[in-house]
């Protein structure tokens, strides 16, 4: 039994060094999410949690975050800037009345946003839009120039015929 439980130990322990190493690119891809939703302002995404979700999903995503990007528990540089971003995220969405404000806050971003997008995009069109303006002036311009070129060659046809 003790040779198994021994066994079985080491195995644990040489399991666990293959998902620490596993995990230490899944923490690093973490931390990058947290900081690029960090770059975006979304608190939501710094958690991981959906806008409408409950402020225990909230808390649970904290603590889980927490852990998972924390500097004692981490390696990476930008752990520590990250655990601060997640208590940052923490701190206003479990608030009710922060989480409010935040929420018209980011609704009145994300319009903002889908306007300038809508305006970008009109923008684009219309730079299209104007070439094509220009190139059908030009097709036109040469249909023009080759019928009245016809129009030369059948008056010089039928004046030779």
């Amino acid at each position: 039994v003790a040779v198994v439980l021994g066994l079985c130990c080491v195995t644990g322990i040489v399991a666990r060094g293959r998902d620490d190493d596993k995990q230490g690119g899944a923490k690093d891809r973490l931390i990058t999410r947290v900081l690029r939703a960090q770059a975006q302002e979304d608190l939501y995404k710094v958690l991981g949690v959906a806008p409408r979700c409950a402020p225990r999903a909230v808390k649970e995503a904290y603590r889980r975050m927490s852990l998972r990007v924390h500097p004692d528990k981490n390696r990476d540089a930008r752990a520590a800037t990250a655990f601060d971003v997640v208590r940052d995220a923490y701190e206003v969405l479990s608030s009710p009345l922060a989480r409010a404000e935040y929420d018209r806050m980011r609704v009145d971003r994300l319009a903002r946003e889908r306007i300038l997008a809508r305006q970008r995009r009109a923008r684009r069109w219309g730079i299209i839009s104007r070439q094509l303006d220009n190139a059908t002036d030009l097709i036109q311009e040469m249909w023009r120039r080759k019928f009245i070129v016809f129009l030369v060659w059948v008056a010089v046809k039928t004046a030779l015929a």
